[in-house]
Order: structure tokens, then C-alpha cells, then sequence
């Protein structure tokens, strides 16, 4: 079971349902990278080329291993 469910993880890295995406601000926020984001403003994310990040994941963040 721990194996399936991290093969399911892996294919959500790799193929996620919704590869764009965009939220709204609440509230007044700083991101982690120092990014002042004010109430109200649209924040925009990739699900898909985070997944596919060599700083996150490392240089095999192309292939699909479950037992990352």
C-alpha cells in the first residue's frame, strides 16, 4: 500500500490534473522568496514545471521514482 500511494504522489508530481493555477490573496502576505503580495492581488503557480524543478527534486526530476 505505502508503495502505491507513492507511485500515485509521483505521477501527481509529474502529471498534475490542473498545470496552471492561480489563487487569491486574502490577506496581506510575504512568499518565502521576499515577494510582498497585498490583499486582493492573483498569485499564478505551476504545479507542472514546479514538479519538474532540478533545484527540488534533483537531476533525475524528470524520471518517475516512487521511492523518492
Amino acid at each position: 500500500m505505502v508503495y502505491i500511494h507513492a507511485s500515485l504522489c509521483e505521477s501527481m508530481r509529474l502529471y498534475p490534473p490542473v498545470p496552471i493555477d492561480s489563487k487569491e490573496a486574502a490577506s496581506d502576505d510575504i512568499l518565502p522568496d521576499g515577494t510582498i503580495v497585498m490583499k486582493g492581488m492573483r498569485v499564478s503557480y505551476s504545479p507542472f514545471a514546479m514538479g519538474r524543478m532540478e533545484n527540488l527534486w534533483g537531476s533525475d526530476c524528470n524520471e518517475f521514482k516512487p521511492e523518492r
